[in-house]
Order: C-alpha cells, then structure tokens, then sequence
C-alpha cells in the first residue's frame, strides 16, 4: 500500500477554543481598496498591450510608407532615363554625388554636340565643293546618307554607279574621299561616343546628338532634371514626415506605455494578497507567520 501523507496540523482557535484555524489567501486591502485596484490594474493592462502595438504600428507605417516612396520615384526617373547609377545614390540620400553625375553627363553631353557640329560642318564644306564641281545634288545626298533610297531626292545606286561611269577622274577623287569622310566618323567623334557611354547616356540620347538633333536632347535633360528634382524633394518630405510620425507617434506610444505601466503596478499593491489563518467556526483571522 502507498502510505497516506499525514494530515496538516491545525492549530486550535484561542477565541473560540472550538474551531481550528485554516490558512487561506486574502487580500490585503478592504474592499473598496481593492475594487480601485483593479480598476487601476485593467486598464493599465489593456493600455500596456495598445502602447506596444501602436509603437511597432507607427515603427511599420514609417517604413513601408518610405519604401512605397522610394519605389515611385525610381519607377519616375527610370522613365526620364536617369542611369541606374544616379537612382540608387538619389535612393541613398547622397545629393551631393547624384548632381556631380548629372553635372558630367551634361558637360559630356555639351562636348559631344560641339564635336558632332564641327564634324558636320566639314561634311557641308565637302558636299559645297562637290556641287561647285559638278556632282549632281541627289547623289552628294545619297552619300551622305548612307544610301536610304527609300527617302525622296536621293540617287539609288544604280543611278549613282550611271554617274560614276560617265564622271571626271577630278570627280571621282573627290567622291570617293567625300564617301570615306561621310561614312567613317573621325576619331574625335567615335572618342565623343565613348565618353557619353561611359558617362551612362542612353543610347537613344546618343543617336539624338549624333543626329543633331538638339531639341531631342534638350527635352531629355530637362525631363532628368525635373524627375530627379522631383525625387529629392519626394524623398526629403517623406523623410521629415515619417521622423515627425515617429516622434509624435511614437513618443505618445511610449508614454502611454510609462503611464499604463505605472498604474497597473499601483494596481496591483492594492489587489495583493496575504496567508492568514482563519477560525473555521468564528470566523477569527490571525496573520500567518
């Protein structure tokens, strides 16, 4: 058999002298005490649990607002053809870097559409002293475009090789160094190209100011400027606005969380308990010790 614990021995009440004296919890406070308490106690409790949340809400709030931000001006200057380059030190905050970027692709950019205007300038020269010797004017054009038959005006080949047959030997020197001219760029063009790749211009920019064409390329770099303009100024409101959400927000949370924490541990001193012995007939308590 399992031996049976002994019983606990209760002592005899001394008012009484009949009952015995039981240990029980009970609170420490009256009645009224403890009611306050726990009005204390709830709250705080539920306002602790509503602090802790409306801190890591605000915390969430800040950052996928900057995020969802930080997304649209991107998707913004990769329209305007901003250089991958450029949108990552803008998304970083590094102004300073992303304008000396944007600075060197407009320099670059300035020093390819003087040397693309040079080049152009000898190719008229060269096509003015072909027509004062001669050539007729639909094959300087063919020439110079290197042969689009498609395009009004412009002498296909075998009209030009018609020309070439019955042409002066003056005439054919001359065209054969006016082809080599037209269609292989000088080095000082090819080094333009070279510069405006590694300054990260897109390649339709590229053929705009190889093409000449000014206005194309003006309205490029005033839509980068504006969309990169733009995103600094999305990404610093956004910045001064999440720190005040955060500060506000936040600071609130964390001061609701003092004020709940404080009052629930005034609550629970007033809701505590205590071991007494109680008479079991008269009712008598006595502090246990």
């Amino acid at each position: 058999m399992v031996p049976q614990p002994a019983p606990e021995w209760q002592p005899v009440c001394k008012i009484c002298e009949r009952g015995t004296l039981v240990r029980k919890k009970v609170f420490r406070m009256s009645g009224p005490v403890v009611f306050i308490g726990f009005v204390f106690l709830i709250p705080s409790v539920l306002g602790i649990i509503a602090s802790i949340l409306l801190f890591f809400g605000v915390l969430s709030t800040g950052t996928s607002g900057s995020t969802r931000t930080k997304n649209e001006v991107a998707l913004n200057m990769r329209k305007a053809g901003v250089p991958e380059s450029i949108i990552a030190d803008v998304l970083a905050g590094n102004a300073d870097r992303s304008d000396s970027q944007i600075a060197n692709q407009d320099r670059t950019i300035l020093d390819a559409q003087e040397k693309v205007k040079s080049n152009l300038a000898i190719q008229v020269a060269a096509g003015e002293r072909m027509l004062q010797a001669g050539i007729p004017n639909s094959i300087i054009r063919a020439l110079s475009t290197e042969g689009r038959l498609s395009t009004p005006g412009i002498a296909g080949s075998s009209e030009m090789s018609e020309w070439l047959d019955g042409a002066t030997p003056e005439q054919r020197e001359m065209f054969q160094a006016a082809k080599v001219q037209f269609h292989e760029p000088p080095a000082e063009s090819l080094h333009a190209v070279r510069e405006m790749q590694q300054a990260q211009i897109p390649v339709d920019v590229i053929y705009d100011v190889r093409m000449s064409k000014d206005a194309d390329v003006q309205a490029w770099m005033g839509a980068r400027h504006e969309a990169l303009q733009d995103a600094q100024n999305k990404l610093r409101d956004n910045k001064e606005t999440s720190g005040f959400a955060l500060f506000f927000g936040g600071g609130f949370a964390v001061a609701m969380g003092i004020a709940s924490f404080v009052g629930g541990l005034l609550g629970w001193l007033l809701v505590m308990r205590k071991s007494v012995l109680q008479c079991s007939v008269c009712s008598a308590v006595v502090n246990a010790s």
